[in-house]
Formats: structure tokens, sequence, C-alpha cells
């Protein structure tokens, strides 16, 4: 059973992150000057932790565990070449889709993401540019929880989410890696609002899906 949450605002990595491990916490405090961390005893509080919500039980760092239970999405990925995008778009046809594509142009410290919804034959788009500070992954990651602002509440349709890389889920699921804060923030809302999730990594289809979103909006204009 995981019962110790180890949450780093402020250490050696560059952004926040969680562990289930003490020896991988302290690896990422110790002697840093101004480390900012807490310990919690259950995921949830450790989350709004990260996510600004500080008004939790604090508790002693003293207990040491390894894993962590599985965040609220199921996980499907697809190899590169082991699938195309189109047969495995199919396969969800009678769910609510969300379709990612996002970059980042590091010389102008600028992203830009772009998310298609769609619901049978009804689409929604909504795009960002202009994310500064981040990374390719975090900028899609910014579309997938804007995203889920355009889902009901409770809403009773299976949602899937097709991105073509892997934005840290999996890592995340064992504490690892830099947009802990972030799948955290996806975590909470998903759980908010009672939303039935999958997740499908269409790996190495980045194009594919880039260009099914600019298909479907050129579609809508006509």
């Amino acid at each position: 059973m995981i019962n110790s949450y180890y949450v780093v605002l402020k250490g050696k990595l560059n952004a926040s992150a969680m562990f289930t491990d003490y020896r991988d916490f302290e690896k990422v405090i110790d002697g840093y000057k101004d480390a900012e961390y807490e310990y919690f005893d259950n995921i949830e509080d450790a989350c709004s932790y990260i996510i600004g919500n500080k008004e939790v039980t604090k508790a002693n760092l003293n207990t040491k565990n390894t894993g962590i239970g599985p965040l609220p999405i199921k996980m499907i990925s697809y190899n590169v070449n082991e699938s195309d995008f189109k047969a495995v778009n199919s396969q969800y046809s009678n769910t609510i889709c969300i379709y990612v594509s996002g970059g980042y142009n590091f010389l102008e410290s600028k992203g830009y993401y772009s998310v298609l919804i769609k619901k049978y034959d009804r689409f929604k788009h909504i795009k960002k540019d202009d994310i500064e500070n981040s990374t390719p992954n975090r900028v899609m990651l910014y579309g997938i929880i804007d995203a889920l602002d355009y889902i009901s509440d409770n809403n009773e349709m299976e949602i899937t989410i097709f991105i073509a890389t892997s934005l840290g889920f999996k890592s995340a699921i064992k504490h690892k890696g830099n947009n802990a804060e972030l799948i955290c923030e996806f975590y909470d809302k998903v759980k908010k609002k009672n939303l039935k999730i999958t997740c499908v990594e269409i790996l190495g289809r980045a194009q594919d899906i880039k260009d099914y979103i600019n298909l479907v909006k050129k579609s809508q204009k006509k």
C-alpha cells in the first residue's frame, strides 16, 4: 500500500516533482539551500499542494515507499509504425475524441497547442499561441487540460485523447519526469468532473494528427 508522497516545489530539478521513494526525494533536495517540499499520506492532497492548494495536512518526512497507484485514466500505446492513425482512430468513433497537437520554438521561447474535440459529427477547435517558458510536451498538456473544460461533468460517454508522443503519464505513475504538477492538475480535473478517459499514444504520428485537425478545420469553413 502506498502511503508516502513527497512533493518538491523547489529543488535540483527544473520543475515541481513528486516521489514515493524517500531516497529519490532526498536526492533532489540534499544540498539545495532554498528547497521547498512537503510530505503527504495520500495522492489527492499531494496533487492539491502541487497545483496550489497548500492548506492540507502535513506530516513528518520519515517513511520510505516505492511505486504509486494508477492515475484515473486508461493508457494505450502504439509503437512507431505499429499501426496507422486512421485505423486506430476508427476504433473510437463512438467516443468523444480529443486530438492534440502542439509545438515549441526554443529559439523564440514560445509554443502553441491545437486541439480538436469531436463528438460524432460535431467539432470544437481550441488553440493557444505564444505559450512561454515551456516545452513541447507541456504545451500539449495545457491543451488537454483546457479541452476538458468543454466536456460536461459526469459525462456518460467514454473520452479518448489522441497524442503522438509520450507526455509523461507513465512516468508520473512512478513520479519521474518534469511534468508532475501538470499531470496532477489533469488528474484533479478528471476526478472532479467524474470523466472516463482513455489516453491513446500513437507514437510517431504527430503529422497525421495535425493533418487530421487541419482537415476538419478546413471542412468546417465550407
